[in-house]
């Protein structure tokens, strides 16, 4: 007969991060769906990230301005779509952050670090899909769908990691 090589707590306390994470990313997902999500929260979420972008374009001197969702300049035209906000890597993000076994304002802690890198990876996209607009339109479809969407994901499950590691070695500390 082989051992179990969890222990019998640590196997419940893993069982309950599993179902803690799964709960959140059906609260997640039943959220996007609400009517207030798509009519307010969502539309909001997209209009911001052309604030950002248009003012990051803005300051290297593109001229854009942000009208909704979309990014104008004399230059070219960006709008973001459904999606492309970083909302739903920073969701999933998010439940595994809020899953974890460790103290609550290391949670917040992920949460606000998650959220930054997420942010900022996304602004980097939107920018650089400004030029890639502009100076290779033909690339930017498979840039978009091919490269920067699996990029967005893999920098959630990444700071995950990275977060997840450091709060479980300052949570041992703190013992």
């Amino acid at each position: 007969m082989v051992e179990d090589p969890l222990p019998a707590i640590e196997t419940k306390r893993l069982s309950r991060v599993v179902v803690t994470f799964a709960l959140l990313i059906a609260l997640f997902y039943g959220l996007t769906l609400s009517s207030i999500y798509r009519e307010k929260s969502a539309p909001a979420s997209l209009e911001f990230a052309a604030r950002l972008g248009a003012g990051i374009l803005a300051f290297l001197g593109e001229g854009a301005t942000a009208e909704g969702n979309t990014i104008r300049s004399p230059r070219y035209g960006l709008t973001i779509g459904e999606a492309c906000d970083a909302l739903e890597p920073f969701g999933l993000y998010a439940a595994a952050v809020l899953a974890s076994p460790v103290a609550l304002s290391l949670r917040v802690l992920g949460l606000l670090g998650g959220a930054v890198i997420l942010l900022t990876m996304n602004q980097l996209r939107i920018v650089s899909l400004y030029y890639v607009g502009i100076y290779s339109p033909l690339t930017f479809d498979t840039l978009h769908t091919e490269v920067w969407q699996p990029l967005i994901i893999v920098s959630g499950v990444a700071g995950w990691m990275i977060w997840a590691r450091w709060a479980l070695r300052v949570a041992s500390l703190r013992k």
